[in-house]
């Protein structure tokens, strides 16, 4: 009888040895800003605000004079709609004419605007403007002035040119010069009054 005689199986385990973990090094670096990008945001603030602030400046004082071009277009849209009707003269015919010459109103520009009344009796020129319908709601930096030149009533075609201008002055920023914005026009017969299509500007936004 034969017996098989196998030797007992061993189990073999892989070796375990402990290693202790050494924390990794980090390359710490101090918090902040260094001095060159610290210079570099300083460079760089500086020349956004070289090209932003006399930008932002330059379209405020835009904004402020557009109040000049708006308020001497429904002048200048009024004392048309007035010049087209014919009036009673001392003649025995109808004339077409302007309102007699008014302003400055109110007599001192200001920085900021201020509410005005053309129709108050002692604002020069109250007539003339209660005539135009002139009356802006809203508060106003300029002064305005109607002035005409030559005869002021029309019967037929005149012999000598016949003008008005529409003026607005205004001092934006306080140092005693004005800026001088003009409409001007010319009187035609029968009541037709011929823009000469500019705007006239003198020192803008001084």
């Amino acid at each position: 009888m034969n017996v098989d005689v196998r030797a007992p199986r061993t189990h073999t385990h892989p070796r375990v040895t402990s290693r202790k973990l050494e924390p990794r090094k980090r390359n710490h670096r101090p918090a902040g800003f260094t001095l060159l990008e610290a210079a570099l945001v300083v460079s760089i603030t500086g020349m956004v605000l070289a090209v932003a602030v006399p930008t932002f400046v330059h379209t405020l004082e835009t904004s402020k004079a557009a109040e000049a071009s708006s308020q001497l277009e429904t002048l200048y849209r009024n004392a048309a709609a007035y010049y087209a009707v014919a009036r009673p003269t001392t003649g025995p015919k109808l004339a077409y004419c302007v309102p007699a010459a008014a302003g400055p109103a109110p007599l001192v520009a200001s920085v900021n605007p201020v509410p005005v009344d053309f129709s108050a009796a002692d604002m020069p020129g109250a007539a003339t403007w209660k005539a135009l319908e002139f009356a802006p709601k809203q508060p106003l930096r300029y002064r305005y002035s109607f002035l005409s030149h030559g005869a002021s009533c029309l019967v037929d075609e005149p012999v000598q040119p016949s003008t008005i201008t529409i003026r607005a002055e205004g001092d934006l920023d306080g140092d005693g010069t004005l800026s001088r914005f003009e409409r001007r026009a010319q009187l035609r017969a029968y009541g037709v009054l011929e823009p000469d299509n500019m705007l006239h500007i003198t020192e803008r936004i001084e």
